[in-house]
This record gives C-alpha cells, structure tokens and sequence, in this order.
C-alpha cells in the first residue's frame, strides 16, 4: 500500500517513457510479415518482462540492456496466450494472427465479445472457429473464404481494426470508404514493415476560386463532400522488409495521468516532453481542451507511430463536457484519468460509447463507478453506453486495497492529489508498469501540510 496526500501544487517537467502497449500491435505486425522486430530503446520493466513471455511463442526474444530485439519462430508456429489484463487495440493483434494461421488463446471471453468478432469475421468472409479448453480459456481459428477481404464500406468504426488486423494477416489489398474521421497508430508503423499504407480525406475540393471566396464568407468548408469522408488504402500482398526498427512513442496513459493530476490541481506550471500528438492517443489532452485548458503544444520529433513533442499545461477553470468513446480503444486505457478529470469540473460530464467496456469480464465501468461510489463522488444516471458525473468542490481521503491495472491505480492516485486528507492504494501493478511513477509525484508535487 501507498500513502498518497493532496498536493497545493503541481510543477515541473517531465519526459514520459515509451509506451509499452504499443510493442503487441508492432510484434503482431512483425509475425505477420516475417520480419526481426527491434526495439533500440524499451527499458526492461517488469510490465514489459511479461510481455517478453507472451510474445516468447511467436519470437526468439533477446535483450541487450534497453535494446529488444524479436525473431520470428518458424512459419505458423507458436500460439499466442493474452490474458485479462486490457491489450490496446486487441481486435487488431488478434485478428492479424488468425489471418495468418495462428492460434489465440485468451482468458474466457463473454459470449457477447464472441459473437462481435463472429460477425466481424463474417463481414470479411470468414469462418471464427471458437472452443472452450478444459481450463475454461477461449480457443480461436479462423477459415477464411477464397473471396474474404475488407469491405469497400460501412465498417463500424469499432471494427475497423479487426478489419485491417485481419486483411494484414490474409495480405489482401485494400481499399475501402470510412464516413468517419480515421486516426491510427497503424498509419506510420505499417509503412515501416514496407506495406503502401494512407488514410486521406474522400472530399473533394471547390476549384472556382469565386465560390471559394463565398464559401469562406459564409464559414463553409470549401469542399463538395463531408469532410469527415475517409478513403483507407493498402497493398498487404507486397514483400515485407526483412528487419525493422521501432521508435515507440511516450507513454500516453501516463501522460493522460499527468493531464489529470494538472486539471485537479491548478497552481503551478506543467510541462510533459515525448507526448504522442497525434489525435488516436490525445483522448485525455483533447479532453483537457475542451474542459476549457489551452495547452501549449509544440512538435518535437517523428516516433514509429507518429508525431511526438511537447505540452505545456496551466491554470485554467476546468468545465464539464461530453465526451463521446469512439473508437472505443483510443479512449479505453485513458478513460479512468478522463473520470478524475471531471471530478472537480463545474457541471456535468458525460461519458458514452462505453458498452465495448461491458462485454468481457472484469467490467471496466463497473470498475470506475465503484471507485466513484467509494469518493462519495456525485454520479448521476447509468447510461446504458456509458454514465454522468456532476462535479464537485471537495472529496474526502480514500483507500484502495485492490491490485487495479496501472491505467487504473495512476488515475485514482492523481485523484488523491485534490482530495482532503490522506488516501492509501495498492501500487503493486503501478510500480510495475512505471518503477519510477511515485518518485516522479513527489519531484513535481509540493504537498499539503
């Protein structure tokens, strides 16, 4: 356990290590096309050591200090084991196995999480083939038909990466339509393994430089279709690259925490280095602008998956907002920070698109009411995608004695940054994930008496 006091000020800088979740999305990218996967700078945590383990079925694992290095084991050979714990974007790493042939075992799934991917697999003209092993664990196949592939539109924005996944580990060409805004790691990584990969806008734009000029009058976009129109095109079926060198971007749940720890306690000037920009891991700083924060954001550098470079967070009068989860995994590992962060809002916030969260055990929601039920927060309905939360000036002092998942733990521990008296929680999995997380708290925090 962890005794953890409110804080009058938070200050300082500080640079976020490399995200972790992101090495299961490249590794499944890298089992997919043959290819050696090297991390040059991944420190050896004990959150990434696990990883290690699992990915030890597909890949010859080898590390020299923070440098990883993954070989792939023989074709189709090795069968990947997740477990409970929450995988980011894990329609796309299971999907992309199965198109491949692999096996994926995983912690009993809900029959609801079953039939979604069954019928994402029928979309795509494939068979799921699911058992249940004697120790209760989930088994999947998949049989693909000779005409499956992506459909050319109206994918949910919640598959879409099940649908890439798949189309990657069939290595299928792909060409499809999206009526909705579309931002994603893949974008930047899967160039990298030698894939043609683009996401760019379907609308097309005025010419006549005179309807132009009217239509900038009048704040229109200049252009003759819906901005929010996305054209998705790749060739899987091209030769991979033999090696491939990942720069993973900073760890956007910590710096989600952060954004929280920053929005609860309002003196003081926060600076955090190596933020990913782009808008597939901002759901917690785009949050914060909406609240009524204008962080200062400056690009830095290019990482693997995209822009990153630096936020600048001050004082501001943070308001209540609604927010809208989609696509559901861009805000899954964020949404306990996003909760913190309304706690002291004026108003109301509401959080939707959650249902994704409901569909396999332990339940995700469940899991942030019950913490707010413990704070006494003021929760207003239980919406069936998601729920409202009313702010509030104060709360009082907590304890947490369960071992929650490090996204979790971290956002309850900013939390205690702004509520009166003393809080205690089990940071087991936070120090595992982050070894440093505390020490850091108390370098940018100046306490209470």
């Amino acid at each position: 356990m962890r005794s953890l006091k409110p804080a009058k000020e938070v200050r300082g800088s500080v640079r976020l290590p490399p995200n972790p979740d992101l090495v299961p999305m490249a590794a499944a990218a890298a089992a997919v096309a043959r290819a050696t996967l090297v991390f040059p700078a991944l420190p050896a945590t004990p959150f990434v050591a696990r990883w290690e383990q699992t990915l030890g079925a597909l890949f010859t694992v080898t590390r020299e200090g923070e440098r990883l290095r993954l070989v792939p084991r023989a074709e189709g050979e090795g069968v990947l084991e997740l477990d409970s714990a929450p995988v980011y974007a894990r329609d796309f790493v299971v999907f992309a196995l199965l198109g491949s042939g692999r096996t994926v075992r995983c912690a009993p799934l809900s029959e609801q999480r079953v039939q979604t991917w069954t019928e994402t697999a029928r979309q795509a003209h494939c068979t799921l083939n699911v058992e249940r092993a004697d120790d209760g664990r989930t088994v999947l196949g998949l049989t693909p038909e000779p005409d499956a592939g992506l459909p050319g539109t109206g994918i949910d924005p919640e598959r879409l990466l099940a649908h890439l996944g798949l189309a990657l580990g069939l290595r299928r060409t792909v060409q499809t339509v999206a009526d909705y805004p579309v931002s994603m790691p893949l974008r930047s990584l899967l160039p990298l393994f030698g894939y043609p990969f683009d996401i760019r806008s379907a609308a097309e734009r005025v010419s006549d430089p005179i309807t132009k000029r009217i239509l900038r009058m009048k704040g229109k976009p200049v252009t003759l279709a819906a901005a929010s129109s996305f054209t998705l095109t790749a060739d899987f079926s091209a030769a991979a690259l033999p090696e491939v060198s990942v720069e993973l971007p900073g760890d956007e749940v910590l710096g989600a925490i952060l954004a929280a720890a920053k929005c609860l306690v309002q003196r003081g000037n926060l600076v955090i280095e190596n933020v990913p920009l782009d808008n597939w891991a901002g759901a917690a700083l785009q949050l914060a602008r909406r609240m009524g924060a204008n962080p200062a954001v400056q690009p830095t550098h290019q990482s693997s998956f995209g822009q990153c470079g630096m936020a600048q967070l001050q004082r501001f009068e943070p308001g209540g907002r609604k927010v809208d989860c989609v696509p559901l995994y861009q805000h899954e590992m964020q949404l306990p920070a996003m909760a913190v962060m309304t706690l002291f809002a004026e108003g109301e916030s509401v959080f939707r698109g959650l249902s994704g969260l409901r569909s396999d055990p332990p339940d995700a929601v469940a899991r942030v009411l019950a913490f707010l039920n413990a704070l006494n927060a003021h929760a207003g309905e239980l919406l069936p995608d998601g729920f409202v939360l009313r702010g509030a000036a104060q709360y009082d002092g907590f304890d947490v004695a369960e071992a929650l998942p490090a996204h979790v733990a971290g956002a309850w521990a900013a939390a205690a940054l702004k509520c009166m008296g003393a809080s205690s929680i089990d940071d087991s999995l936070i120090v595992e994930r982050w070894p440093e997380f505390f020490t850091m708290l108390d370098r940018l925090c100046e306490y209470r008496g």
